[in-house]
């Protein structure tokens, strides 16, 4: 039998998110909400949520040219190493 994935909603009118949330089986995956929030894609699976953090803010920078929000979901944001080399911007979502 199916699940459901109830996907989360957050963007702007103006651009698309880039959204970044943990998976039941602890992996962590990044995907990419259309600017009308009527399609999804740009979906990949991270094993930690820092590659998976890193990863979404590349791709904001190298494939929409920066003009993306980007969700970092709370449970995913707890799970961050703290590292000297992120900015006080890269850290506050």
């Amino acid at each position: 039998m199916g699940s459901i994935s109830v996907l989360p909603t957050h963007r702007r009118d103006d651009r698309g998110c880039i959204h970044v949330w943990r998976l039941d089986d602890g992996s962590f995956e990044v995907g990419h909400e259309s600017r009308s929030g009527n399609s999804w894609g740009n979906f990949h699976v991270y094993d930690t949520a820092d590659e998976a953090v890193a990863s979404a803010f590349a791709m904001n920078r190298d494939d929409y040219s920066g003009q993306c929000d980007v969700d970092v979901r709370e449970e995913v944001r707890k799970l961050l190493t703290p590292s000297a080399n992120l900015t006080k911007t890269e850290v506050e979502f």
